[in-house]
């Protein structure tokens, strides 16, 4: 994936956060059943679905520190 590709996508995971805690959402809520949801999904590699789960977690953690 191209770098620009990565912080665009970054960016909007972030954005979209913000605007769930902007409409009142627990955000750490939403992460939780992010990861249930990525890993009910078997078709992809362990690894990858742990690193967007943890992806998931730094962006709430960025947004959380705003």
């Amino acid at each position: 994936m191209s770098e620009d590709r990565e912080v665009a996508l970054e960016l909007a995971l972030t954005a979209v956060i913000q605007t769930a805690r902007q409409a009142g959402m627990d955000v750490d809520e939403l992460a939780e059943f992010a990861a249930e949801l990525l890993v009910a999904n078997e078709s992809q590699p362990e690894w990858h679905l742990d690193q967007a789960i943890l992806e998931i977690e730094h962006s709430v953690e960025m947004v959380s520190r705003e």
